[in-house]
């Protein structure tokens, strides 16, 4: 398994090339031989120091492997930074929406000063650090907003912003991480907890969310994506 791709990898390096384009080396393989040969890939490009441009549909293979991941969007570069940074600070709401999970709301800004913005969703009040959005923003913005699943937990206290009820309406328990849909109003969520301890949530119960500040971001809205 994975010879092919092996050989073919020798090949492309045994003439020591400055550049190596990879496109897509791994699509023919079954899931357990893409890990594998993508921690050889990684271990190559480690020992030798060769420049690799890889090209790839699969989040986990550009996250892994890459130094700086380009995501293309209509044949225009959307956002070319380190993995983590495309994964926290996606600068539009398509980078947001193809990187990872999350859950993507549409608000309008209720109030924006030098250090705070305050959003108003369908789901409820959003209240995060200005650093948190992609640029300055004004009252009566049409924003949109990213908050990924590990930036939502269950909470206790009065509603408000960044505190919203909702209800349970499906729980999934994977051991080491449980994974819940809610609904707040009329919005669907969905949340992912590590390692989770105690009692899980059961569908139809009523719980306080609460928001992360630290996994809001805020983004010029798009239309027609």
């Amino acid at each position: 398994g994975g010879q092919q791709q092996r050989v073919a990898l020798a090949r492309a390096l045994v003439i020591r090339p400055d550049v190596v384009l990879l496109d897509e080396p791994l699509s023919n393989l079954d899931a357990g031989l893409r890990i594998e040969m993508r921690k050889e890939i990684h271990r190559i490009h480690q020992e030798l120091g060769i420049t690799m441009v890889y090209v790839t549909h699969d989040q986990k293979e550009a996250l892994s492997l890459a130094s700086r991941v380009g995501l293309m969007h209509r044949g225009v570069l959307s956002q070319v930074a380190p993995p983590d940074e495309i994964y926290q600070n996606p600068n539009a709401t398509f980078v947001a929406r193809f990187v990872g999970e999350t859950n993507l709301l549409s608000g309008r800004v209720k109030t924006a000063t030098r250090t705070e913005l305050v959003v108003v969703t369908a789901a409820g009040l959003i209240a995060c650090p200005a650093d948190r959005a992609v640029r300055n923003f004004a009252a009566g913005d049409a924003v949109d907003v990213s908050i990924r699943p590990e930036g939502l937990a269950f909470g206790t206290g009065e509603p408000g912003a960044n505190l919203w009820p909702c209800f349970v309406v499906e729980s999934t328990y994977l051991g080491e991480v449980i994974q819940v849909v809610c609904r707040a109003e009329e919005t669907v969520l969905r949340l992912t907890a590590l390692n989770p301890a105690g009692s899980h949530p059961h569908p139809g119960e009523r719980r306080m969310l609460s928001l992360n500040p630290a996994h809001i971001r805020i983004m010029s809205q798009e239309r027609g994506e």
